[in-house]
């Protein structure tokens, strides 16, 4: 008997030993697991927490999106106004329509001019135009971009491009490279518009600049009859 129970008391130990063996191996793996990709979803395989600057593209993988948000993330183009009406419903807005150059056809704008300017002065203007915000709709009309203007207690005046600028044509900022975003919603979400608002300002002469670096064309540089004072 005394044999018997030392051969069952070895085979209990013998499956302790294998059962610690086995917890230690699943907790290495599991440690391995961790450390490869964060925490993982339990029974997913996917990791609870994701690297802040990665986000899954268009094709299905991970990449990494870095660019920080400055004034190439906005497109601003050149534009003319071709036609201008008062907003039926609201006295300080005149409903614009621009022609941008686009395959689609002109836009239409509503802009907060109608307390600054009279509309023979908006009809014809060459303007700047912030063409990615996405549509909104201003007083029940919609409006399908923002003209930029200069504005202080001087008064408010359009921010105009060199007269051989051709319509269309995007206003670039030197030191700050890169394509537009071209989602609307993802301008939305970064706030790229009000990032990028508090840094736009004309100059002493009147040049309309971001940080100090002016909206630039292959014609010249854009300039507003209003100086020293904020864009918007």
């Amino acid at each position: 008997s005394f044999g018997l129970g030392a051969a069952l008391a070895h085979r209990r130990g013998a499956r302790r030993a294998r059962g610690c063996a086995l917890q230690l191996g699943q907790q290495e793996a599991w440690r391995r697991r961790v450390a490869g990709d964060g925490a993982l979803r339990q029974g997913r395989g996917r990791p609870l927490f994701r690297h802040p600057a990665r986000r899954v593209g268009a094709g299905g993988q991970g990449e990494v999106d870095a660019r920080a948000v400055d004034v190439s993330w906005l497109d601003i183009r050149v534009g003319v106004i071709t036609a201008a009406e008062a907003h039926p419903e609201s006295d300080k807005l005149y409903i614009e329509t621009i022609d941008l150059g686009e395959p689609a056809g002109p836009r239409q704008v509503l802009s907060g001019l109608a307390q600054y300017l009279p509309i023979e002065a908006v009809r014809g203007a060459r303007v700047v135009v912030l063409c990615n915000l996405g549509a909104k709709k201003l007083g029940g009309v919609e409006s399908q971009g923002m003209v930029l203007c200069a504005k202080s207690e001087a008064g408010l005046g359009f921010v105009t491009p060199p007269d051989a600028a051709p319509v269309g044509e995007r206003v670039c900022f030197e030191g700050f490279p890169g394509e537009p975003e071209s989602n609307p919603k993802r301008i939305q979400k970064k706030k790229a518009w009000e990032t990028c608002m508090p840094d736009l300002a004309t100059d002493a002469e009147g040049v309309a600049c971001y940080r100090g670096v002016p909206f630039a064309t292959a014609a010249g540089k854009c300039t507003a009859a209003i100086k020293s004072a904020p864009i918007s």
